[in-house]
């Protein structure tokens, strides 16, 4: 999961600089968990594996992790690691093959899958390598489409409410 920010289009422009040119793989990997872990420590990436296996002392929640089709903030290749990490399967519909993750009509009975979407903006409004970026970037954005929100509310009806 360390991976998500060097993976990201922010990693080039914000962060890059902070990591020495002398450091090896080893070193780089773990500056770059620690960039994450430090700036965002809120961020439920850095505990995700909690969700399904929680620590002693407390109970494990459902999880609907959402993942936008290409989106530049957190990588497919990420999404596919967290599911793996938190056995997860696709739910619905498929729009990226996830090497390793399996299929499901639903999520399992504990609440537990992972719904794929396609970015908010379409690029076929604009052309060349800027419509191309704003589709990945989108794709984070995933949560504000009106559709998306209303799986998200079921999730949570079915899932959370009862608690």
């Amino acid at each position: 999961m360390t991976s998500i920010l060097p993976g990201s289009i922010l990693w080039e422009s914000m962060f890059e600089k902070l990591e020495p040119e002398s450091a090896n793989g080893s070193e780089a990997l773990l500056l770059s968990g620690a960039i994450q872990q430090s700036l965002d420590y809120g961020d439920s990436i850095n505990y995700i594996d909690y969700f399904r296996y929680p620590i002693p002392g407390t109970q494990a929640k459902p999880i609907m992790l959402t993942m936008g089709n290409d989106d530049s903030m957190v990588t497919n290749e990420s999404s596919v690691a967290a599911a793996q990490l938190l056995d997860l399967s696709i739910v619905g519909d498929v729009l990226v093959d996830m090497l390793g993750v399996r299929l499901s009509d639903d999520f399992d009975a504990g609440g537990y899958g992972l719904k794929q979407y396609e970015p908010v903006y379409d690029p076929r409004f604009l052309e060349g390598d800027i419509a191309t970026e704003l589709s990945h970037a989108s794709a984070h954005l995933i949560f504000v489409r009106k559709k998306d929100k209303e799986d998200q509310k079921t999730f949570i009806q079915r899932f959370l409410m009862d608690e």
